[in-house]
């Protein structure tokens, strides 16, 4: 809940930004015929105007990127980390029942169902944590 709040917090504030951008462009867009008969500190304003308002609106967009995307990336690399660990750990039951060290059967088809059962809880959390 807390996540998904400051989601939205960062979004919206993404969109204000963007809103500001586009509004400052399209009207630069519509007079320029008129940015003849400026000056040079008339020019140097918008420009200063125009600058801000751009990189206000980049780092707002950066900030709403990487918030959305480093939660995706997280979960990937825990799941994809996990996943290896029972593939080892099935990996070396297998091998010790195999050898004679372990009396608990492991067969091939219990591995196989472990990993692919693993594999699609780990896709699943990815999709889930992606969808927030």
């Amino acid at each position: 809940l807390m996540r998904r709040r400051r989601a939205s917090q960062l979004i919206e504030k993404r969109m204000d930004a963007e809103e500001e951008w586009v509004e400052t462009f399209a009207w630069l867009s519509q007079h320029v015929q008129q940015a003849y008969a400026f000056g040079l500190q008339e020019i140097s304003r918008l420009d200063m105007m125009f600058s801000g308002q751009s990189k206000f609106f980049v780092k707002q967009h950066w900030a709403a990127r990487d918030f959305t995307n480093d939660s995706t990336w997280v979960t990937n690399w825990l799941g994809n980390i996990a996943y290896c660990g029972v593939l080892l750990w099935i990996a070396l039951r297998l091998y010790d029942f195999r050898d004679g060290k372990s009396d608990k059967e492991v067969k091939a088809g219990d591995a196989l169902l472990l990993i692919q059962v693993f594999d699609k809880v780990t896709r699943y959390s990815s999709k889930l944590s992606s969808s927030f």
